[in-house]
């Protein structure tokens, strides 16, 4: 029942890891009490049913980035066949370069720090080298995953 809202840190502690280009999570009160921060900050003054709410929210949120990054873990994944993917901040591309695997085709696919697939394309008839735009992805780290024939190739990779 909370309302919710997207938006950029502010006033907070906080802004030194978005500065950093961190990505960030957190809750900000919009309805904020009268008595923050003064000799009458109690419990008593609370409103119960919305402080419930809060907790119920946080509590979600760390459920559900807690069971997010299982997409990470490296078990069933390998580094081999010389598989290279870079950037090039100046063109707005990720370049995947497949090295010795010679396959008919691939799925590649980007999971951001908190496990969410952020793009995936399926590659039919692969050159050599293949890029990708990093238009609308965040600056931050990456974990690209190589699908082959149910094998899968993890790289990390960052983006500035």
């Amino acid at each position: 029942p909370l309302n919710t809202s997207l938006s950029y840190a502010y006033a907070s502690d906080y802004m030194s890891f978005q500065s950093n280009n961190e990505v960030i999570t957190g809750f900000f009160e919009t309805n904020e009490t009268t008595h923050k921060h003064t000799a009458t900050d109690f419990l008593v003054n609370m409103d119960p049913v919305y402080n419930y709410n809060v907790a119920k929210a946080a509590i979600g949120a760390t459920m559900h980035f807690s069971g997010a990054s299982t997409v990470l873990k490296n078990s069933n994944f390998t580094n081999e066949n010389q598989i290279v993917l870079f950037t090039n901040a100046t063109e707005n591309n990720i370049y995947l370069s497949i090295g010795s695997l010679a396959v008919p085709n691939y799925t590649f696919s980007l999971y951001n720090l908190t496990g969410e697939r952020v793009f995936e394309q399926k590659i039919d008839n692969p050159k050599l080298i293949e890029s990708f735009s990093t238009d609308g992805l965040a600056k931050t780290i990456y974990l690209g995953i190589i699908e082959v024939n149910g094998q899968k190739f993890s790289k990390k990779i960052a983006i500035f």
